[in-house]
């Protein structure tokens, strides 16, 4: 329950530093930022979901598809790609965790 705790006061402070900025009251811009925030914050729940993964053993599949769906948004948004590759490049992402797994579970 704690890190979910965690994870609501980051949202909390990263709304309300996007709030004031767009209010107009921090003397500096987080504007050009902005379109990164989310998916940053997506990426970084999966690289969390893939450390607990470590540690338990499950759970890995989410957090490799959070961590492509976060990086795939923030580059879309940086226009380095095309929404047209949302699909299959999750798709491979899905397959390669559920095809990592069982490598995984075996070393531990």
């Amino acid at each position: 329950m704690r890190g979910l705790a965690g994870w609501g006061w980051l949202l909390i402070l990263v709304g309300a530093l996007l709030l004031a900025s767009s209010l107009g009251l921090l003397p500096f811009g987080v504007s050009r930022y902005e379109p990164l925030i989310l998916p940053l914050l997506v990426v970084a729940a999966g690289i969390a979901m893939l450390i607990r993964s470590a540690r338990h053993r499950r759970g890995m599949a989410a957090g490799v598809v959070l961590v492509a769906a976060g990086a795939f948004w923030g580059a879309s948004r940086l226009g380095l790609v095309r929404d047209a590759m949302f699909w299959p490049i999750l798709l491979i992402a899905l397959g390669l965790a559920l095809v990592m797994r069982p490598l995984l579970m075996r070393e531990g």
